[in-house]
């Protein structure tokens, strides 16, 4: 039993470190990033903020839609992501 807790503390903290990780690259990448949530953007780094011209918090919630040239580039980018 000691050693299933051990192991599972080690993994808890394998993942707490790659989670930190991922956000930290998410969060000083030049490139901009988004996490899509059915179709809307959960959430944007800086970078795609100035690319758009909206501030992280004017992005988050806003379609995906919203920020492609046209009608028919969100209707393929739907498609594309299944």
């Amino acid at each position: 039993m000691l050693t299933d807790i051990s192991r599972l503390k080690a993994s808890q903290s394998e993942l707490e470190t790659l989670l930190n990780e991922r956000d930290l690259m998410f969060s000083l990448s030049d490139i901009g990033f988004a996490w899509l949530r059915d179709g809307r953007i959960d959430r944007a780094n800086k970078a795609l903020s100035a690319l758009t011209g909206y501030s992280t918090a004017e992005v988050a919630d806003l379609p995906l839609s919203n920020l492609l040239e046209d009608r028919a580039s969100a209707l393929a980018f739907e498609a594309q992501s299944g």
